[in-house]
């Protein structure tokens, strides 16, 4: 599964950079390609290389038309981005590695994470899966590298298994200010020694 995800995010991402510079190449035929030939590299099993590039074939289709929709909305920039915020007290760093940043017409950021597996429903992201929300607020914070703060106005997990749809963290309902504040509560509450806490 970890192999699966590694090589699926390493085909995005030349898929999204080919694209970039021809959009011509935009198509479910050169996504298929792609994975075909960095399977052939990466993966030494056939029968992992096999079943993989079927599912791709599968889902190339719905994989073109969610990125094309996405075009509409901004322009890909940034990826692999790595992260690091400091929490002043107690000191504490967080650190993170976005998949994607694309960035739209007013200079806003859009920020994506490839999964390969099941994806968090908003609800659970406002509950304890804050990945997106996190980054979200760190982009705002000008926490990734080479990227100046932005304002974020989506964040969206992209699928790349059995389901090919995306799931929007809830950043009207959680604002990256608020999200900023109770995760630097929690940390400071978890260093207390006097504070229990279950491990997850």
């Amino acid at each position: 599964a970890l192999m699966r995800g590694i090589v699926v995010h390493e085909v995005m991402e030349r898929f999204v950079k080919d694209t970039v510079k021809d959009a011509t190449s935009l198509t479910p035929g050169h996504l298929t390609g792609l994975t075909r030939e960095i399977l052939a590299g990466a993966v030494p099993w056939a029968e992992a290389r096999i079943l993989w590039l079927a599912r791709m074939i599968r889902s190339a289709p719905e994989v073109v038309a969610g990125e094309i929709a996405r075009r509409n909305l901004a322009q890909p920039a940034h990826y692999e981005v790595k992260g690091r915020a400091v929490i002043n007290e107690p000191g504490f760093v967080l650190t993170a590695r976005a998949d994607r940043i694309d960035i739209d017409a007013n200079g806003n950021a859009l920020i994506y994470d490839y999964k390969t597996g099941q994806m968090s429903s908003p609800d659970q992201q406002k509950s304890f899966d804050l990945q997106l929300l996190l980054q979200a607020a760190m982009a705002e914070r000008s926490a990734f590298d080479k990227l100046d703060p932005r304002h974020v106005v989506r964040a969206a997990f992209i699928g790349l298994g059995s389901n090919t749809k995306e799931v929007e963290a809830p950043l009207a309902d959680m604002p990256t200010d608020v999200v900023w504040a109770r995760f630097s509560t929690l940390i400071q509450r978890y260093l207390d020694e006097t504070q229990p806490f279950t491990s997850r």
